[in-house]
């Protein structure tokens, strides 16, 4: 699904992120096996930018959500009768 030849609004916003995920696991063995620190290295680095990715992203998500009801309670008010 994530490697359709087709450009879709997903990969436009996420890009390859998702895909680095997925290389994490496969490196970490080869770098085991090999005893490979520099390809180590790479699979947590890898990692790390996949969280970083994520963590950015759950951030702008919740900025919506408190947006959305920040402008949904001002919206409340406006209709709400004043005594």
């Amino acid at each position: 699904i994530l490697s359709s030849s087709k450009p879709n609004a997903f990969t436009a916003v996420c890009g390859d992120r998702f895909a680095t995920r997925n290389r994490w696991p496969s490196q970490m063995k080869q770098a085991l096996a090999r005893e490979d620190n520099l390809l180590l290295d790479m699979a947590f680095l890898n990692l790390k930018r996949y969280y970083r990715f994520v963590g950015i992203l759950m951030i702008i998500f919740i900025a919506f959500y408190v947006l959305f009801f920040l402008v949904y309670g001002a919206a409340m008010m406006q209709g709400m009768p004043m005594e």
